[in-house]
């Protein structure tokens, strides 16, 4: 019963940020990042997502790490895109 739950858990935190991801890759959808690294990124990890609730309840291990490979592409994405930095988003500003 314990093994069950924690695989519940495990395909509904898969969910959620499935729902998250493809929210912020549809926020790109007809801009001029929505083909460039910001939108592949945040594609990759969805599909990432895909993967881990559909191998959760057979390999629940691989489930886990394909989850975490996939919150590694999603902070990738928003960390860029979130920052307060003005450097972290364009490069350098202002040659520094």
């Amino acid at each position: 019963m314990k093994h069950m739950r924690q695989k519940l858990l495990l395909a509904a935190g898969c969910l959620v940020c499935e729902v998250v991801s493809w929210r912020s890759s549809l926020m790109f959808e007809g801009t001029e990042f929505g083909g460039g690294t910001l939108a592949r990124y945040s594609d990759d990890g969805a599909l990432l997502f895909v993967l881990a609730l559909i191998l959760t309840f057979k390999f629940p291990r691989a489930a886990a790490a394909s989850a975490l490979v996939a919150v590694g592409f999603s902070c990738r994405n928003t960390s860029t895109l979130y920052s307060r930095d003005p450097s972290s988003r364009y490069g350098r500003v202002n040659g520094k």
